[in-house]
């Protein structure tokens, strides 16, 4: 809790020619930032990988990668592991529109 206590309250952005205390949404996109982790990358909240069509998939991605295999989805960033599970990216939900833009699943 110090921790994160110091880091809101220690923490400046550069605004023109001023400096000015960050704010939560600017100190987690600077982290992000720092682990070079994107919101399309990170898993997607209440997705499982069985909403994922893999014939949508292929349909998509076959003409510029070739024959897709279950086997490539980590590397192409379709799924992620967390906790040695597989989960479906926020990335693919939007892709394939199975997101909408209040960040709900349709």
């Amino acid at each position: 809790m110090l921790g994160s206590l110091i880091t809101q309250r220690g923490t400046y952005v550069r605004l023109g020619s001023t400096n000015r205390g960050a704010d939560s949404q600017t100190i987690l996109s600077l982290q992000m930032l720092a682990k070079n982790t994107s919101f399309d990358e990170l898993p997607c909240i209440g997705a499982v990988l069985t909403d994922i069509d893999d014939e949508v998939i292929k349909t998509y991605l076959s003409p510029t990668f070739g024959a897709i295999t279950k086997r490539q989805y980590e590397s192409l960033g379709i799924v992620t592991k967390q906790h040695s599970k597989q989960h479906p990216t926020n990335g693919v939900y939007y892709c394939l529109e199975l997101i909408d833009f209040n960040g709900f699943l349709t």
